[in-house]
C-alpha cells in the first residue's frame, strides 16, 4: 500500500489523497504532529518516489476527507487489511475524528 511508504518512520503522521499517478502509484499529502505537510509520490508497492513541502493551501487536511494512519486513533476508525486477512495495512478514519 502506496501510504505505509510515506508514512513509515512517523508513527504519529497520517495521509489524505493527493491524486492518482498512473501504474498504481499515487500522491499523498503527508501531515505531521507538528503541523508540517508534504507531498510524498509512491508506487503501488510503497516505495516513495519523491517528498516534497507541501504549498501552504495543502497543510491543514479538510474534516470530511478519509486518511490513512498506521495506528488506530479514532472510534470509529476501519481497519484495512491485505486481502488474505493477515496483514494489517493501518486504519482508515477522518481527520476530525481525534
Amino acid at each position: 500500500m502506496p501510504a505505509r511508504g510515506c508514512l513509515s518512520g512517523d508513527p504519529h503522521a497520517f495521509a489524505t489523497f493527493g491524486s492518482p499517478l498512473g501504474a498504481g502509484a499515487v500522491r499523498l499529502i503527508v501531515h505531521r504532529a507538528g503541523g508540517e505537510a508534504e507531498i510524498c509520490d509512491a508506487s503501488a508497492e510503497g516505495r516513495v518516489l519523491e517528498r516534497r513541502p507541501a504549498p501552504p493551501g495543502l497543510s491543514a487536511p479538510r474534516p470530511e476527507e478519509p486518511a490513512f494512519f498506521l495506528e488506530r486513533r479514532c472510534v470509529d476508525a476501519r481497519r484495512l487489511e491485505a486481502e488474505d486477512g493477515r496483514t494489517i495495512l493501518g486504519w482508515l478514519a477522518y481527520p476530525a475524528c481525534g
